[in-house]
């Protein structure tokens, strides 16, 4: 049975996270909200979505990704990798942004920036727990969003070379999405690649790119329980 692509599992989680939240929503009017009115609602409605949608969207998202790369190794490992570069590489795919793991790491970025944005400025979400718990979780998914897009770059980068090897592990063989994983996780975290030795120039800038985008998105992750923790001290 072939493993879903990474377009595939992108489009349904969002699918899915849209269905999720929309009824999360519509519950939460009916039950606690019987008379909705009033400009405040609406606002309070739209960041409601946009909290709940993210969240779905990553967990479902993320999830589905590990479980697919669980037990893919060696030989099957490069068949799905190869399949996603072929469906990343068709015109619908590249119109719908499916054009890199990179890039989805700097949309999980530019996320969590929009996101600190509007709870800093937002003065109903910031005095609200249910919000600022939501927001923070909105953030720390988007961090592991980002690691997830760095590893499969990193696994994109390694597998689809037969001619060399841009990284080596440490670990015994074969290679698991895990190992690239365990990258990744260190590299945003230490901006240290201890699990694996860096052989190529191609390999540096993609660890170049994962520790800018981390030291940003984790300095954000600081404003961010900064600005929840003076939020909760000063209502």
């Amino acid at each position: 049975m072939k493993t879903a692509t990474d377009a595939v599992r992108y489009s349904v989680s969002t699918v899915s996270a849209i269905l999720l939240t929309l009824l999360i929503e519509t519950a939460w009017i009916l039950l606690l909200r019987p008379d909705p009115t009033g400009r405040s609602l609406q606002t309070e409605l739209l960041v409601l979505f946009y909290l709940l949608f993210w969240n779905l969207f990553v967990l479902i998202y993320v999830t589905w990704t590990i479980r697919c790369y669980k037990h893919l190794s060696g030989s099957a490992l490069i068949g799905q990798v190869r399949r996603e570069v072929r469906m990343q590489s068709r015109w619908w795919a590249r119109a719908l942004g499916f054009s890199g793991a990179t890039n989805f790491a700097v949309t999980a970025a530019a996320f969590a920036i929009f996101l600190t944005v509007v709870l800093a400025q937002t003065e109903m979400v910031r005095q609200s727990p249910l919000y600022l718990a939501l927001g923070v979780v909105a953030v720390a998914a988007s961090w592991v969003f980002m690691v997830l897009a760095f590893a499969s770059a990193y696994t994109h980068l390694n597998v689809l070379d037969v001619e060399r090897r841009h990284i080596d592990f440490h670990s015994e063989p074969p290679e698991e999405f895990d190992d690239y994983l365990t990258l990744a996780v260190l590299v945003s975290t230490m901006a240290a690649g201890v699990s694996a030795e860096i052989r190529t120039k191609a390999a540096w800038r993609q660890v170049r790119t994962n520790v800018v985008v981390a030291f940003g998105f984790n300095s954000l992750v600081l404003a961010m329980i900064v600005s929840v923790v003076i939020s909760a001290l000063t209502r």
